[in-house]
């Protein structure tokens, strides 16, 4: 009876060591590989400034690498997918022409086509885009009472392409895996620093990036029930009211928080020393920081 009750005793055991083991695989995606794919313009593949030559050059520590280092513990099949591109349009991510690298021809094309050959296997989708068809225009270089009329046009234009791309990764996820957009940081704040004609200039950007970011991302965005990262509220983008201690000499020694975070977070603000021009992209801290907006949100959809 002992040597009975001892393999039976043996056998549970077994058998639970069993179930423990198919439940831990369940929860690692049984092995297969799962993925993070990210989407967008140069920030969406870690664009810095190379300090030794001034040139852009994408790197491995982006938002997406902030955000892929973060949930590797907890998904360690998880794999990181950049399909994004430097200088990519609302225009371009549809038509390509900027990037030649996309066996579609376009970068929402590859990305349809990646998603749908891993409808099972994607964990999470991230999109950045619109900044560049900002950039790119010559609204602000208008006579004053001509550039509403232009940012108007340019307004409505980025949110039809960018419902599309949208209306287009909704269909391709289907509900199995989130969407996540991000809106943007003033690139102007800059300005600020050159004085009144220059803090002029980046009062107001401020309003016309604040109008961007609301009426045609956050609308286009949430059209289809895609979460948006709020980076221009972590970089407290319009808040002039706050004045912080700055390392140049008066009036610039104290700043709005805002002018002080873009200097700190990104390469606009360089010193004259280094013979590097102010370069829209962020640094390491400010990936840094992109990344954390990103994962306030999408951690709770993840349930972590």
């Amino acid at each position: 009876m002992r040597s009975l009750d001892h393999f039976r005793t043996k056998l549970k055991l077994f058998f639970i060591s069993m179930l423990m083991a198919v439940a831990i695989a369940g929860c690692s995606n049984g092995g297969n590989a799962l993925y993070y794919v990210a989407l967008g313009d140069s920030l969406s593949v870690g664009v810095q400034q190379d300090p030794a030559t001034g040139e852009d050059v994408p790197t491995d520590e982006g938002y997406a690498d902030v955000i892929y280092a973060a949930l590797l513990p907890t998904f360690p099949e998880l794999q990181l997918v950049k399909l994004g591109c430097p200088g990519e349009t609302t225009v371009s991510m549809v038509n390509g022409g900027v990037c030649d690298n996309y066996s579609t021809g376009n970068q929402l094309g590859d990305a349809v086509d990646f998603l749908l050959d891993h409808q099972d296997e994607i964990l999470l989708v991230t999109l950045d885009i619109g900044a560049n068809d900002v950039l790119q225009s010559d609204c602000l270089t208008l006579p004053a009472e001509e550039q509403q009329a232009c940012f108007t046009a340019l307004f409505q234009s980025v949110g039809s392409n960018l419902g599309l791309i949208n209306s287009t990764l909704f269909a391709a996820a289907d509900g199995e895996y989130p969407v996540v957009g991000m809106n943007y940081y003033n690139t102007f704040l800059n300005a600020w620093l050159l004085g009144p004609m220059g803090q002029a200039i980046a009062m107001v950007t401020a309003v016309l990036q604040q109008q961007f970011n609301t009426l045609v991302l956050g609308e286009a965005y949430g059209e289809f029930g895609f979460p948006v990262a709020d980076v221009a509220a972590t970089f407290q983008s319009n808040n002039f009211t706050t004045l912080v201690p700055f390392p140049l000499p008066p009036p610039n020694d104290m700043v709005p928080i805002n002018v002080a975070l873009i200097c700190q977070w990104t390469y606009l603000c360089p010193s004259p020393l280094t013979g590097l021009t102010p370069d829209i992209h962020p640094n390491a801290t400010g990936y840094q920081m992109i990344g954390n907006t990103f994962l306030a949100v999408i951690n709770p959809l993840l349930g972590l």
